[in-house]
């Protein structure tokens, strides 16, 4: 085998791995008002990634007036036996947020639809309710909700980084391409945007492109292992070993448990070998 590959296709020798990896993890769903990286990851070759729902409907009790235990007898069950409330805007938001929090994408679609309905201009909702189609495994669903938010929100990033992610996941690599761009230029420190817009790069063989989009997911995330993964994967392509050393070590300090990125840490280290004992093999045969 040779040991040199010199593309990045899918028919690669299976020795080394250029699956490009998400920048930050799909939504845990687990606590949604954070915006830090979530920790949800699905398998590789997962090219494509997803920024976490929005939280912009307020956090309140869902049922304030629901607590009877001060009541006395009489009243609790002349309560029980009334037809519960219709839920706010607010209400259906927020319990969209925790039943997506559980897992339960079904009701949060369901809650998310019933928001939609109350102010259809609300895009916080076409753009939550697309994440949960996406994590529920409905693509095309989700790139409906992600197309209606930006049609009522065109500098949403947000939602043209999770259009995008689709797009790659799809390997529809154009329109990918398309999303990031515009992504990246509504917001410059959309880190997600960068990593995933090399990704696609990456797919496309545009490795010193992929390699400078890499760069900047970096800068503006350097506590995040995968963007390094990347662009060591990216080094790799380019027959960069110790370049791709250094950033699989670095995915590594971050992450001690990045499987991968032992693997290709310990490919680069053996083609880097490879080529230091190439020399001495041509002397020995002179």
């Amino acid at each position: 085998m040779d040991p040199f590959p010199q593309c990045c296709g899918p028919g690669h020798p299976d020795r080394w791995s250029l699956a490009a990896e998400s920048r930050f993890r799909r939504d845990p769903p687990r606590n949604l008002y954070e915006s830090q990286p979530a920790h949800l990851h699905r398998p590789c070759p997962g090219l494509g990634d997803r920024t976490s729902f929005s939280a912009t409907a307020s956090a309140r009790p869902l049922n304030p007036s629901t607590n009877t235990s001060s009541r006395r007898p009489s009243q609790t069950a002349s309560i029980a036996t009334q037809r519960p409330a219709r839920l706010t805007m607010e209400q259906h938001f927020n319990r969209g947020f925790e039943r997506a929090n559980q897992g339960d994408y079904a009701g949060a679609i369901a809650d998310f639809t019933a928001v939609s309905q109350i102010i259809p201009s609300f895009s916080e909702a076409y753009f939550n309710r697309g994440l949960a189609k996406d994590l529920s495994g409905d693509p095309a669903g989700a790139i409906a909700d992600y197309s209606q938010t930006i049609a009522l929100n065109p500098r949403y990033s947000q939602a043209y980084t999770n259009r995008g992610a689709i797009y790659l996941d799809s390997q529809q690599l154009s329109q990918a391409l398309a999303d990031f761009d515009q992504a990246i230029r509504l917001d410059r420190t959309n880190a997600l945007a960068w990593n995933n817009r090399g990704n696609t790069r990456l797919a496309l063989n545009q490795f010193t492109a992929a390699l400078q989009d890499y760069g900047q997911a970096i800068a503006l995330s350097p506590w995040d292992a995968t963007a390094r993964f990347n662009r060591g994967t990216a080094y790799l392509a380019l027959g960069q070993q110790e370049r791709a050393i250094a950033d699989f070590t670095a995915a590594l300090r971050l992450n001690p448990n990045y499987a991968k990125a032992s693997q290709n840490l310990k490919l680069a280290q053996e083609l880097s070998s490879d080529l230091a004992r190439a020399p001495e093999a041509s002397t020995l045969r002179q």
